[in-house]
């Protein structure tokens, strides 16, 4: 008994004295392999095992860029990420299960720059780069700290360049505290826009109950609002919510969504949204694109090669013109139609040139880049040229 006594007193010395900071170069090295990108700790490395849900705390942490980074420019020579503190708890119990979940997760000062370039390559994207894509799924942390951090994202194939702070405001005081907000401007479509994405309370998340959110883009004409929950909370692939969305065209859209949709006149479109896993339902849309009213079901499958879209869509009463913003004609933009300033501009040149066709561009690459099916059906038509009392339009891009 007594050399049990011993051996054990001798552990506890032993865990109290040492040097975790040995552990760096190891766990760095370790890290490496896993994401195929060098991972440094470059201060302390301190642990706390005295505890049924130990502590590890890590200073100076850095992700390297992948080899193919720019090596030349804005980017040149910053790390993928850096940050200042990482600290990190798990519950040892539920651990031995095969289930991970942490107390705590706290990180300060972190600055994290994403880039994906024309041809597609991300620097998010560990390991092997043509493996399927799937959503960010995190373990359940009931205690999620961010403090003063830095998002810089740039889209070269979209055209998308992004810069935001986010916190989840710990210093705040009541109904405050604790909610997480991610705030910045960039450029979409070689415009100014802004974007704001808030979330309840990172405080006492359960994993079975919805975490709420709201999310905002106002880039020139074109605005966004969305109003929802995330299913399971740190699983981004399932979420549901309300969205709205206006602008000029839903052409430009693509910076976004990376659909190639159609030129249309100016719109205004709201449904319920919802994503599981690969797979977007928008339902119940409901709006108006022109001086023509649409309505109906959509859904898109990601992940594979080219996103795939299927709609079922109608109108009640079609205005025909709406229709060439298809084949890039503007809209008609006389008294009591709809069109956006560019549109008007174009309508003023066409009849200028008196084509029968438009002159429009045709962006191959984009329309190259997804497969759809849709279905569209008018029960009237306001088409005093022509003798037309419906539409029935079937269309497939494969």
């Amino acid at each position: 008994m007594l050399a049990a006594t011993l051996v054990f007193a001798a552990v506890i010395v032993f865990l109290i004295l040492f040097d975790w900071n040995w552990f760096r170069g190891p766990v760095g090295r370790l890290a490496s392999a896993q994401l195929n990108r060098e991972v440094v700790i470059q201060g302390d490395l301190r642990v706390h095992p005295w505890s049924f849900s130990p502590k590890v705390e890590a200073y100076g942490v850095r992700v390297a860029q992948p080899d193919w980074a720019p090596k030349t420019g804005d980017q040149a020579g910053r790390p993928m990420a850096k940050v200042d503190r990482i600290a990190v708890q798990i519950k040892i119990l539920p651990l031995l299960k095969g289930e991970v979940i942490l107390p705590l997760l706290a990180v300060d000062r972190p600055d994290v720059r994403l880039l994906r370039e024309a041809s597609g390559r991300a620097n998010w994207v560990f390991g092997n780069p043509n493996a399927p894509k799937k959503p960010l799924k995190l373990p359940a942390i009931q205690h999620f700290i961010i403090n003063d951090g830095q998002l810089r994202y740039e889209d070269k194939q979209r055209d998308i360049f992004f810069n935001g702070m986010v916190s989840s405001n710990e210093q705040a005081t009541g109904d405050g505290r604790g909610k997480f907000v991610l705030e910045g401007k960039g450029q979409l479509n070689r415009s100014p826009f802004t974007a704001m994405v808030t979330g309840g309370p990172l405080l006492n998340i359960s994993p079975r109950k919805p975490y709420p959110f709201d999310a905002t883009v106002d880039a020139g004409p074109t605005h966004v609002t969305a109003k929802g929950d995330i299913t399971k909370p740190f699983d981004l692939g399932r979420f549901e919510t309300q969205v709205s969305v206006s602008g000029p065209d839903l052409n430009r859209l693509y910076a976004l969504t990376g659909l190639t949709l159609p030129n249309t006149p100016p719109y205004k479109i709201s449904g319920h949204l919802s994503r599981k896993d690969e797979r977007f339902d928008f339902q119940k849309l409901v709006g108006r694109i022109g001086d023509s009213d649409v309505s109906g079901d959509l859904f898109v499958l990601m992940g594979k090669e080219r996103p795939y879209l299927e709609a079922d869509l109608q109108s009640k009463r079609l205005d025909f013109d709406d229709l060439g913003s298809l084949v890039g004609a503007a809209p008609a933009t006389g008294r009591g139609e709809t069109a956006s300033a560019g549109q008007k501009v174009e309508a003023g040149q066409r009849d200028a040139t008196q084509r029968l066709l438009p002159d429009a561009t045709l962006q191959v690459d984009r329309v190259k880049a997804m497969d759809a099916k849709v279905k569209y059906r008018a029960l009237a038509v306001n088409a005093p040229n022509l003798p037309l009392k419906k539409v029935r339009l079937d269309l497939t891009l494969d």
